[in-house]
């Protein structure tokens, strides 16, 4: 009888074992180590961010409507227009069909990760078909000082023709730089390493379309806006030299390694007509997302680079 009790004993202390042991070894189901860590020290777990869906990127932009078509008086005056291009979906984002889903829209305004201001567009009542004016909203309501911003011909579409820089508008107010790009002020001249990456992925030139392609040297380039985050990702803006109206734009990961943003039209060649518009985290998912205005003959439009610049949308309208 002795035996057989020590032997039930010794069974009972053995599943008690195997008991503990797997709930040392084993952490049951929804056990997150970050958050059992930061309870034990008494600070609340960091909740991971939730993406936004059919979040819509737009922009403010400096435009024009024909008035009088007949008669002495006939001419174009000055409008604010909002042009809706990019929603977020599960892939990542895509370029917004011709027209927003809504004849009329509340939008955020905002510009280096703050808001400046709220937008109110609506669809034009007549929409002229024109090529270039897919998209656009009439701005009926704006509040914020969102038109103080000087003409320039960088945004412009044609040559000498000058508008006010665009403005990000989103439909969800998300617009805060999680990456924390800052400008970095200074000439430096194209470095070997990023001459090589650029000579990779482009290895000619060209000044206008129809031009015969050329070759180039690091001298025939130049370095302009330059913006990096804390850990020491770098955002580049190129120039040929010979007609630094269309830049390329290149970016430093985190590893040190350059990689060439594509431009508008990559047949161009180097002339890319990338211009920088704004950065933010747009869709909540805690990454910050980029955007361009795009240059080129007989095109414009806007690109939105994000997953570390490996991943890109774009839309684009012409003129004839």
């Amino acid at each position: 009888m002795a035996i057989e009790n020590r032997r039930r004993v010794l069974e009972r202390l053995f599943l008690i074992a195997v008991f503990l042991f797997s709930a040392l070894w084993f952490p049951p189901r929804g056990y997150s180590g970050d958050a059992t860590e930061a309870k034990r020290k008494g600070k609340p777990p960091v909740p991971k961010p939730r993406r936004l869906l059919d979040q819509e990127i737009g922009f403010l932009e400096d435009g024009e409507v024909e008035i009088h078509r007949a008669g002495p008086f006939a001419g174009f005056r000055r409008v604010s227009q909002v042009r809706c291009a990019f929603r977020s979906d599960a892939s990542g984002w895509v370029a917004c069909p011709e027209y927003p889903d809504a004849d009329r829209c509340q939008w955020t305004a905002v510009r280096a990760g703050k808001k400046i201001g709220e937008v109110l567009s609506e669809i034009p009542e007549s929409p002229s078909g024109y090529p270039a004016d897919v998209g656009l909203h009439i701005a009926v309501g704006m509040k914020g000082d969102l038109e103080s911003t000087s003409r320039t011909s960088e945004f412009g579409g044609f040559p000498g023709y000058r508008v006010r820089p665009p403005i990000v508008l989103v439909r969800m107010p998300c617009f805060g730089d999680k990456d924390g790009w800052t400008r970095i002020q200074g000439n430096v001249p194209v470095g070997d390493d990023l001459f090589r990456c650029i000579k990779a992925s482009v290895d000619r030139a060209f000044i206008c379309d129809g031009d015969t392609p050329s070759t180039y040297t690091a001298s025939d380039l130049g370095i302009g806006r330059r913006l990096r985050t804390a850990d020491g990702r770098e955002l580049v803006e190129v120039v040929f030299l010979a007609y630094p109206l269309y830049p390329n734009w290149c970016y430093r990961d985190a590893s040190g390694a350059w990689r060439f943003l594509p431009p508008i039209k990559e047949e161009r060649g180097l002339n890319g007509g990338m211009h920088l518009v704004d950065l933010g985290d747009y869709d909540n998912d805690g990454k910050t997302e980029t955007l361009f205005w795009l240059d080129g003959y007989n095109r414009n439009g806007y690109r939105i680079f994000w997953a570390d610049f490996r991943k890109h949308a774009t839309f684009t309208w012409s003129y004839h």
